[in-house]
């Protein structure tokens, strides 16, 4: 049976407050974001505390993913072993960032307008 995903938070993984309030607000999908939200003096202990936070048990109603940084960093290697060892149920890669690019965009890399 597939997952509905009604609601999916993105939560700073530097923010330990932030990612409890959001699995108390009960999402379909908590995403622990490593990249964006970030700061580079923090990625670290982000991942640190991303790896605590997805092996610790969670309401079986929400998904936990991990948003991990870009394959073009020094961090996607660390990021995306830790968050699969701890057991991340789904992970988020900018597709853009797997060669896929954005289908939506033109060849000036804005939004195509149809």
């Amino acid at each position: 049976m597939a997952r509905v995903r009604r609601s999916v938070l993105f939560v700073p993984g530097s923010d330990r407050a932030a990612l409890r309030g959001a699995l108390e607000a009960g999402p379909d999908t908590l995403v622990v974001d490593l990249e964006d939200t970030v700061t580079p003096a923090r990625k670290h202990a982000a991942r640190a505390l991303a790896v605590a936070f997805l092996g610790e048990p969670a309401p079986a109603h929400t998904e936990r993913a991990a948003r991990v940084n870009s394959p073009a960093t020094p961090y996607f290697s660390d990021d995306l072993l830790a968050v699969i060892a701890a057991g991340a149920d789904a992970l988020v890669i900018h597709q853009g960032e797997l060669g896929g690019g954005d289908s939506r965009r033109g060849q000036s890399g804005r939004p195509h307008r149809g």
